[in-house]
């Protein structure tokens, strides 16, 4: 990928205090982030922003018909999704089943999470 273009991160939480947090350590990388609180208005998006890898709270509901990992599956993308929780220990098994490629642990300043984004980057 060019220099000069950003890799597209989407953010998807439903609490605002997360998201805040998340922006923040974002802010600090090399990616360009699109943040929402509901996957309604983040599968709206979707098709517009093209995210390189979509990012997920765990704890989020997703039984409903409309969820992003059934949208990114029926849509026939190959958008990465990561699930977050700050719930441990951290339940990769369900992560999996919800439909995520890789599962980390929330902390305070995201490291881990701002850590496999970078590999997974590198990986595309």
């Amino acid at each position: 990928m060019s220099d000069n273009i950003k890799n597209k991160i989407m953010v998807v939480d439903s609490s605002d205090d997360d998201l805040k947090l998340l922006s923040s350590a974002l802010e600090e990388t090399q990616y360009q982030y699109y943040s929402f609180n509901n996957q309604e208005e983040a599968i709206a998006n979707i098709d517009e922003i093209q995210p390189d890898i979509i990012v997920c709270d765990m704890s989020m509901d997703y039984s409903d018909e409309l969820n992003i990992p059934d949208y990114i599956e029926d849509s026939g993308k190959d958008t990465p999704i990561i699930m977050i929780s700050d719930e441990e220990p951290l339940n990769l098994s369900m992560a999996m089943d919800l439909g995520a490629d890789v599962a980390v642990l929330k902390t305070p300043d995201y490291f881990e999470l701002i850590e496999t984004l970078d590999e997974m980057i590198q990986a595309q």
